[in-house]
């Protein structure tokens, strides 16, 4: 083993690792403000992380969304958010890390496959000039979406990452050859790649098996080899988009397919945002522009060598291939993120412009490497002198930001009007409440007193899209294991007479205010507000996959969650003859003070409760505004509350039929906070 030789190798990957890290410090520091486009999406992998590590709840039921962003954001974000003390420094960390990974990951791209690569110059003049281009890219403007996309998680910066490894991979076994070892690793990286994104199929998958096959039939990959990796790949990338389809039925979390939906307009649309960012960030496309026409110039001046391989010299085979196969990937791969969503016709609006990464990051980077090519018969100390001179212009233009910057904007910000709404509610124990999806997560994760804040759609039913129903529990340990009693719901987002018209009137209106901005709060902890505290209670019992201690011993359809809505004709409902009295038997007694009962909003009924035969109260279920199914939440009679209940009698109470019912639940009502809280502000 040549010792100095490993030495030199390990130092010169240290220099490029410290070097990646000084860039994206400088860009980070100068992008601090992205901390201002946290929003509850960009948060859904650091709930995970809370779910799964800190708080130990449960993650069965987990709707993560149609990109999971599993690999590798979750990785390096629990590796973040373990080493700081807030959700904001370990999102700054997590930037520093994936901003790192991506100049490294390109670097080692590009470099020289010869022995004495460590000493090559034109790795590290590559490893300069891809950093700081990208630097100079990401920080034209204070306010640089495309910045905040790739520094922050779940913005499908995984796949770009992800699409550079697997293509590092294969190359290096186009150069050396392939093994069982080496193409069972590329599966397991391909099948969990496209598994977290498959995004990842149109935008790096398909480019490297057209290069693959384009470089084999240049006689750069051998047809053996070349077919292998392009079979392994497809059937790894498919594998993981079957795991994606199957995984709802395991209910280990559930994957639905993405809400862009395909439209007529959607290409308008596309082309109408892919303009404006033309006109707002000139520099980028001119860097695109300047790669594509100096790519394709690159290989029409090498047509000839390219298309008579045995003209190659066999001293610059490799040489060449390496820079050759990586330029024909890049150029590739960004015109196919350019072109995926014509393709796949989905499109929804300027916020998609993060599918587009691929095609903003990849350019600037390959041009730094083409660049650097045509510049290596320069002398090394020429080629440091115009590095040092390039390195100060770049970072000077990229740390322009710096002067803007606070320490405390790196942190996950405290809102004034937040930090007033809570003390007030947590001082009357009051920590449980519904909110929108864009301010649940947000302010849930802000919270310095506990607060819980989950999600409810606007039309005012249990939110399901990119939730874990597990969270509606509580923390494991508190309330003494019991669901906890809901109080109040934000406002914010939610509409006010889709509110009253499910719950009526608040017990108190509260209005929190900071300069323009005021969170409005709506409490319902009065003893008769039963439906409001458990409200989302079936709902995420049934969606975090939780099984009932008791069933019913014939009528199994009754133990299915059919929400608020469901149109009466649907197959899963359960019909019941206008002369039929219904007997629910369980398998074993149910106790509690609060009956649940989803049934057409028209429909009347009478309820017999019975204890070993002995009838032990009775209760009227009323019809309901609404229409289609609607559940009821009727407190029992005193003399029933909290006896065992082993049969359910329904006799329908009017003369239409058939009757439809959706589900029963019995439980018992969680206690709300002392109602005095009411009267204090």
């Amino acid at each position: 083993m040549n010792t100095a030789k490993y030495t030199a190798t390990y130092r010169e990957i240290l220099i490029m690792a410290a070097l990646a890290l000084g860039i994206a410090t400088i860009l980070v520091v100068s992008s601090h403000r992205r901390i201002e486009r946290v929003n509850s999406d960009t948060l859904i992998m650091v709930s995970f992380y809370r779910d799964l590590f800190v708080d130990h709840i449960r993650i069965r039921g987990w709707e993560l969304g149609p990109a999971p962003f599993l690999m590798p954001d979750l990785p390096i974000l629990s590796l973040a958010l373990a080493l700081t003390s807030n959700i904001g420094y370990g999102l700054t960390l997590y930037s520093l890390l994936v901003y790192g990974l991506l100049l490294l990951s390109m670097a080692v791209l590009f470099k020289p496959p010869s022995e004495q690569w460590a000493h090559d110059k034109t790795f590290a003049w590559a490893t300069l000039l891809t950093g700081l281009l990208l630097a100079t890219l990401l920080s034209a403007g204070r306010n640089n979406a495309l910045a905040f996309y790739l520094l922050l998680p779940c913005n499908h910066t995984g796949a770009l990452l992800c699409g550079i490894w697997i293509f590092l991979l294969v190359k290096r076994m186009a150069l050396r050859g392939g093994n069982w070892k080496a193409m069972l690793g590329l599966s397991l990286l391909v099948i969990a790649s496209t598994f977290s994104d498959l995004w990842l199929i149109p935008q790096f998958i398909a480019p490297i098996i057209l290069s693959i096959l384009v470089f084999s039939a240049l006689r750069y990959i051998r047809w053996p080899l070349a077919l292998g990796l392009s079979v392994n790949i497809a059937l790894s990338a498919a594998l993981g988009k079957y795991l994606i389809r199957e995984m709802r039925k395991y209910g280990i979390f559930n994957i639905p397919r993405s809400r862009v939906k395909e439209s007529e307009e959607y290409l308008h649309a596309y082309l109408r945002d892919l303009s404006h960012i033309v006109q707002h960030q000139p520099l980028l496309f001119a860097l695109i522009a300047i790669f594509i026409i100096l790519t394709l110039a690159f290989f029409w001046s090498k047509r000839k060598e390219l298309l008579r391989p045995n003209e190659r010299s066999a001293e610059t085979r490799d040489e060449d291939f390496n820079l050759r196969f990586s330029l024909f990937f890049i150029l590739i791969a960004s015109l196919a993120s350019l072109a995926a969503p014509i393709a796949l016709k989905k499109w929804g609006s300027m916020e998609n412009i993060r599918y587009l990464l691929p095609f903003f990051a990849l350019p600037p980077l390959g041009l730094g490497a083409l660049l650097a090519h045509s510049l290596r018969a320069w002398p090394a100390k020429r080629l440091w002198i115009a590095g040092t001179m390039l390195t100060a212009v770049c970072l000077g233009f990229s740390s322009h930001n710096i002067k803007y910057f606070r320490r405390s904007d790196l942190a996950l910000p405290y809102r004034e009007s937040f930090r007033k709404m809570e003390r007030h509610l947590a001082g009357r124990n009051m920590l449980y409440g519904y909110g929108n999806y864009w301010y649940a997560r947000l302010l849930t994760l802000e919270s310095r007193r506990g607060l819980q804040i989950n999600e409810i759609h606007p039309d005012v039913y249990m939110n399901q899209w990119m939730n874990n129903p597990n969270r509606y529990f509580g923390l494991p340990g508190s309330n003494h294991g019991e669901y906890p009693a809901y109080t109040f719901i934000l406002m914010n987002g939610i509409e006010s007479p889709r509110v009253l018209a499910q719950f009526g009137e608040p017990a108190q209106k509260l209005r929190f205010e900071e300069n323009d901005e005021a969170l409005e709060v709506w409490i319902y902890n009065r003893p008769q507000d039963v439906k409001f505290r458990n409200f989302c209670r079936t709902a995420a019992f049934f969606r975090a996959f939780r099984r009932p201690e008791s069933k019913p011993v014939v009528y199994s359809d009754l133990a299915q969650y059919i929400a608020d809505g469901t149109y009466w004709e649907d197959s899963d409902l359960f019909p019941v003859p206008a002369d039929l009295t219904l007997e629910v038997k369980y398998d074993q007694p149910l106790s509690g003070d609060v009956l649940e009962i989803s049934a057409d909003a028209n429909d009347k009924y009478h309820v017999t409760l019975l204890s070993e035969g002995e009838t032990i109260g009775e209760l009227d279920l009323p019809p309901m505004l609404g229409g289609n199914m609607r559940a009821r939440f009727l407190p029992l009679p005193s003399e029933a509350a909290n006896r065992p209940i082993d049969t359910i009698q329904l006799r329908p109470d009017n003369d239409a039929a058939p009757f439809l019912l959706g589900h029963l639940a019995l439980y018992k009502d969680p206690s709300p906070p002392e109602a005095k809280a009411t009267h204090e502000r």
